[in-house]
């Protein structure tokens, strides 16, 4: 049996060693090490080949990696009775020899990251660093994400050249406003033309749109015009003055079928723009050729045509007076035709019929048609050549008065009587 105090010498299969014991072989000094007969230290039965220095190191209480005989890529990890198993790491992890370790894709899940309430991971140059977001965007522990008031300024929002954001079902959707409305990025709004049509409009009844400025503004037409919702302008009693009205020079508004036109006074007349008349012809022929008792057509009236006042012619003899009756013309000459006349005695000219002083009244020369009042006033037929006769025969030496009548004309001659 050897002594060894701490250090040894290993030669052939004779090992000195400086222990504060003696060693043997194929002795146990612990349940952990012991020298098997051939001279072979065996560590929980692996095999360790040491030199003096490695097993002075063995008596500090370590033991290098090196002293161990492992496969490649392969770890010492114990198990659940404490004893070293060589395995090969897997699953999540993965080790080089060198000693690398990587953790696989998708290997690591929400619940194997410690974070405190509403802390999120963010990369730092290849480091995961926890942290609470805020400022213009706050994510609490449920995940959703709050945008702040007032947070995104229109620079935060990618738009292409004229697109607008437009809400879609509490989404924003990008899109380029069309149809009747384009609105470029300059933001000025312009409809389109043809665009806008009645139902478009806003208006309470009776309202028009009337432009203000390049603004249509609603009104409702009042004063000398009225227009309401069925759109049919009325102009207002007395609201149109002459100087309302725009003529060329001369003309008149004639009336034709419900509406007025301008026409020129043409045909026999003419019109200054003073509003005087004069006539220039009468059926065809010139005013300046015209002269007195001139016929103007076929079937125009002479004066030689047209009934005057009577003509009377008196003659007395005694009590008796007779009074000749010619019916005469306009133009003062006789009027050859049938006429009817109304011959009556009166005190006066022009009087009333009367007997007075009057014993008859005889009319001859044509034919009777009623009496009026007896011996003074009766309606008479004359000849055919417009003539009659009156004998009067007073009582008395007095003046009366015959009148005749002929159409409209009335003629008064004094007759005397001389009994």
């Amino acid at each position: 049996m050897k002594k060894f105090l701490a250090s040894a010498i290993v030669a052939l299969c004779t090992v000195t060693m400086l222990f504060s014991g003696t060693v043997r072989d194929n002795q146990n000094f612990t349940a952990e090490v012991n020298f098997d007969s051939g001279c072979i230290w065996k560590i929980k039965g692996v095999t360790v080949n040491v030199t003096a220095a490695q097993l002075n190191y063995l008596t500090a209480g370590g033991l290098p990696v090196s002293l161990l005989a492992i496969a490649s890529n392969k770890m010492i990890i114990g198990d659940a009775t404490g004893a070293g198993a060589a395995v090969t790491l897997s699953g999540d992890v993965l080790s080089t020899i060198a000693g690398v370790m990587t953790i696989q894709p998708v290997s690591v899940g929400e619940g194997d990251i410690i974070l405190t309430e509403d802390q999120m991971l963010f990369g730092d140059g290849g480091t995961g660093v926890a942290a609470v977001v805020s400022g213009d965007v706050l994510i609490p522990k449920t995940g959703i994400a709050e945008i702040q008031p007032v947070s995104v300024a229109e620079g935060d929002i990618i738009l292409t050249e004229d697109q607008m954001l437009f809400g879609d079902g509490g989404t924003g959707v990008a899109a380029v406003v069309s149809g009747d409305v384009l609105i470029p990025k300059t933001g000025i709004a312009v409809i389109q033309p043809l665009a806008v049509t009645e139902g478009d409009i806003v208006l309470t009844e009776d309202e028009v749109l009337i432009g203000d400025g390049g603004t249509g503004t609603a009104v409702v037409i009042s004063g000398d015009v009225l227009i309401p919702k069925t759109g049919v302008a009325a102009i207002q009693d007395l609201a149109v003055e002459d100087s309302n009205i725009a003529l060329t020079d001369a003309y008149l508004v004639v009336g034709n079928t419900g509406t007025g036109s301008e026409v020129a006074v043409s045909g026999d007349i003419s019109m200054s723009n003073l509003g005087a008349f004069t006539v220039d012809e009468i059926n065809s022929i010139a005013v300046a050729t015209v002269t007195a008792g001139a016929a103007l057509g076929a079937t125009s009236a002479q004066n030689t045509d047209v009934w005057g006042s009577s003509g009377v012619t008196t003659s007395t003899v005694a009590a008796v007076a007779t009074a000749a009756i010619q019916t005469k013309t306009v133009a003062g000459g006789n009027l050859a035709e049938y006429r009817v006349l109304r011959v009556w005695l009166g005190d006066t000219s022009m009087g009333v019929a009367s007997t007075n002083n009057i014993t008859s009244l005889v009319l001859s020369g044509g034919a009777a048609v009623e009496t009026k009042t007896a011996e003074a006033d009766y309606i008479y037929l004359t000849g055919a050549d417009g003539t009659a006769s009156a004998a009067v025969t007073g009582q008395a030496t007095i003046d009366k008065y015959i009148m005749v009548e002929d159409g409209s004309s009335v003629s008064a001659t004094k007759i005397t009587f001389e009994p």
